[in-house]
């Protein structure tokens, strides 16, 4: 079953800091497409992850890319 928490059903777009751009595709080889699609297909399972933020909301999502390719998202 899938968990979405409320503010990722409003999200209208993706917001991203171009060193992590960077950084996941050089130490992944994942583009920020590909990091995108992952929202998008299903089956997706998130969770909250309180135990990498006392500052904010992080969560980690778990699904596919359109491309069949499994992923981690930390965001």
């Amino acid at each position: 079953m899938d968990w979405t928490p409320d503010e990722l059903a409003q999200c209208t777009g993706f917001e991203w800091d171009e060193g992590n751009m960077e950084k996941n595709w050089e130490l992944h080889g994942v583009s920020a497409v590909e990091s995108e699609q992952v929202f998008f297909q299903r089956p997706i399972l998130i969770a909250r992850d309180p135990l990498h933020s006392q500052d904010e909301f992080r969560y980690s999502a778990l699904g596919k890319t359109v491309a069949d390719r499994e992923l981690t998202i930390v965001f």
